[in-house]
């Protein structure tokens, strides 16, 4: 797998769909980021057809989010389905959402980060972040480590809680993270509007699966908590609608010919959260990929990839650190600062 030709890729979108992971989930809290629409969508009803506790879907039009709502109830008949609202653009929306959710439940046990974007230009948010970079990675990341403590609440109760990053394959085609003089950080450099846009999606993910993987690695080794990155998939969906025309016609052309529905790519997201529940700890920091734990790219596992994923780690937290005032306790109180 690490060695990712693209006849391999097509040999991956052509395989025998796989099943779906079934689990009684009652009692447990399920959170699900982007699920108004595409994958999260999917993964959302197939949790709502296990019966857990609670389900949030979070998304940030209140509109498409409740009318996801109403959509997830009237398929599955399940009614403990809520909408609670969460832009990634925004730093302090973030944390007000942590907020509200260490109101609204006593635990979590699932938390799927399935938000993302694509686009090739550089659009700043109000935090002065490029947007891709902001809502696919940092906020991505803020989300992660504000909602620990209620993922460890739910270990403490005899859980074993799933934090699940969506990656992709496309972190294969990511260039190496690179700046081009040794006192830029990644960050910064990706920040930088003079800095190539053309790979930026493939690029985010590569830092979604770099992070899981450090912040699995830091965690404690008896720790029940599993985190993993995965792959759902080429799926027909509407990433793709702010690309420009010809990477749209590209794109467009894959999913026709070898894509998959949203629904199959789902449930790569519902192994991610359930899967190998007999040996859950092979799934700790681990790349998921049609249902099975595989290696990522060369770049990753490489001398190189495992120093520029603890720089990441680090550069991460210290911006996280100065636009979320909860994110420094929490880490201190686990020790993953360290």
């Amino acid at each position: 797998m690490a060695k990712f030709s693209p006849l391999q890729f097509v040999r991956e979108q052509l395989r025998r769909p796989v099943p779906l992971v079934i689990e009684d989930l009652t009692g447990k809290v399920v959170l699900v980021t982007g699920a108004n629409v595409g994958l999260g969508f999917e993964a959302a009803k197939h949790f709502a057809s296990m019966n857990p506790e609670r389900l949030i879907i979070a998304c940030r039009s209140e509109a498409k989010g409740k009318q996801a709502v109403e959509e997830i109830k009237e398929s599955t008949k399940f009614d403990n389905v809520e909408l609670l609202i969460l832009d990634l653009a925004s730093y302090a929306s973030v944390s007000a959402f942590c907020e509200n959710v260490e109101k609204e439940v006593p635990r979590l046990d699932i938390l799927v980060e399935n938000a993302a974007l694509a686009q090739d230009k550089f659009i700043p948010t109000p935090d002065g972040w490029e947007h891709q970079l902001q809502v696919n990675h940092l906020a991505t990341a803020q989300l992660a480590i504000l909602l620990l403590p209620l993922l460890l609440r739910s270990a403490s109760m005899g859980a074993t809680p799933r934090l699940v990053f969506v990656s992709t394959a496309s972190h294969h085609a990511s260039p190496p993270l690179k700046p081009p003089t040794q006192d830029q950080g990644i960050l910064e450099w990706l920040n930088d509007r003079s800095t190539p846009m053309v790979s930026r999606y493939a690029v985010s993910k590569l830092l979604n699966l770099f992070f899981a993987r450090e912040f699995a690695s830091r965690l404690p080794e008896d720790s029940p908590l599993v985190i993993s990155a995965v792959n759902p998939g080429l799926c027909v969906s509407a990433l793709r609608r702010n690309t420009p025309l010809s990477r749209y016609i590209v794109l467009w052309l894959m999913e026709t010919l070898i894509g998959w529905s949203t629904e199959r790519g789902s449930r790569q997201l519902i192994f991610a959260a359930l899967g190998n529940s007999d040996k859950p700890g092979e799934m700790k920091g681990a790349y998921i990929s049609s249902s099975e734990i595989v290696e990522p790219s060369d770049y990753v596992i490489s001398e190189e990839g495992a120093e520029v994923q603890k720089q990441l780690w680090h550069e991460t937290l210290t911006v996280l650190s100065k636009v979320s005032p909860n994110i420094q306790p929490i880490l201190s109180y686990t020790n993953l600062l360290r």
